[in-house]
């Protein structure tokens, strides 16, 4: 693994970690803002994974989801809220996977 590699793995596993963080203690303690700064976060994290041809428009849109949530928790929608998180984490699942795959495959 090369220098530049490492930097990136290391940028890239902290914003997932972080992201998913802030959207999980975001909708436990009910504070829309920690939602809207995992939004942030996720904005890295989702334009790198808009370079791959299969997650190009979806990815870019991921962190959507997390606004959208952070506004249904605001309108006290809960349960909206946890739903709207399901497909950046199931993105993001599916690069944990896969990169564990390539690895330890």
């Amino acid at each position: 693994m090369t220098q530049a590699q490492l930097i990136q793995s290391i940028f890239v596993w902290s914003v997932i970690i972080t992201s998913l963080l802030f959207s999980a203690l975001g909708l436990l303690l009910h504070r829309p803002w920690l939602l809207v700064i995992a939004g942030v976060l996720a904005i890295a994290f989702s334009w790198m994974q808009g370079g791959y041809p299969q997650l190009d428009l979806p990815a870019i849109l991921l962190p959507l989801f997390q606004f959208v949530s952070a506004w249904a928790l605001l309108r006290q929608k809960r349960l909206l809220a946890w739903i709207l998180l399901t497909p950046l984490a199931l993105a993001m699942a599916v690069l944990v996977i896969s990169i564990l795959e390539k690895y330890w495959g």
